[in-house]
């Protein structure tokens, strides 16, 4: 593959994708009812979405312990605890081919997100493998090839919306200039949960619950007031990229 992916690949892991730290956790059971949540407040205006955020946990009966951070990196390194986390904004070119999301998903599933799910690592780890044996075999990468990729990248889309590992709001479209040219960036706001064993969001049925509970529109709003973008509310992560498993449906696993 061309060094440009993997040089897109370094800036999406180092400046895009909002970086979390896996850290084992010593709470115990009482302890379980209190939700911390690490924030970025990027702007002072985006409170009204924290406030969301904040409110939906407390619908549950949970305790909501909100962490502020205003610098982006102190907000990406915290070396603390954590059980979802807000900030920042997953950025992608549009236009990708496998290869690169292959990369992205690498980056994804061992440092943006918190989950041992078996399943989407094997999946990745495949599309890694396949990475590599076009690299130093590109004569294998036949339409077959190609087509063996997306089936494990829609596999690995399927699992992510079934179980929520991340919850997924809204997307809008930025024209942007990428090292080999202009090319439209999608954007998104996402929250990430910390799924990991001994965590209140390891409970899968917790995690639909807050998905279900969240006013998306809070995010519409906010974004139709100062985003100077269309912003489009969206249900998976990848439902604007050429790769997206259509036979999803547009709603979220609890409807």
């Amino acid at each position: 593959m061309k060094q440009k992916k993997i040089a897109l690949g370094i800036f999406l892991l180092v400046i895009l994708l909002p970086l979390i730290t896996i850290f084992p956790t010593n709470a115990d059971a009482e302890e379980l009812d209190v939700v911390i949540l690490k924030i970025w407040l990027e702007t002072p205006e985006k409170q009204v979405i924290v406030d969301e955020l904040i409110s939906s946990v407390e619908d549950l009966g949970l305790e909501a312990n909100p962490i502020y951070f205003y610098d982006l990196d102190a907000w990406r390194f915290y070396q603390g605890d954590y059980d979802i986390t807000y900030g920042g904004i997953m950025s992608l070119p549009r236009d990708g081919d496998i290869f690169l999301y292959a990369f992205v998903n690498v980056l994804l599933n061992y440092y943006a997100l918190n989950h041992d799910d078996a399943k989407i690592f094997k999946c990745v780890d495949k599309l890694w493998g396949m990475y590599w044996d076009a690299v130093d075999h590109p004569d294998v990468v036949d339409e077959a090839f190609i087509a063996d990729m997306v089936d494990a990248f829609q596999d690995i889309e399927e699992r992510l919306w079934e179980k929520q590992y991340l919850s997924v709001f809204n997307r809008w479209l930025e024209p942007s200039s990428w090292e080999w040219g202009p090319v439209p960036t999608i954007k998104t706001e996402v929250i990430t949960y910390n799924c990991l064993p001994g965590h209140v969001f390891a409970d899968f049925e917790l995690r639909l619950a807050l998905n279900a509970i969240i006013d998306r529109n809070v995010f519409l709003d906010y974004h139709s007031t100062y985003n100077p973008y269309e912003t489009y509310l969206v249900y998976h992560l990848y439902q604007w990229l050429p790769f997206h498993d259509t036979s999803l449906p547009n709603c979220y696993p609890e409807d």
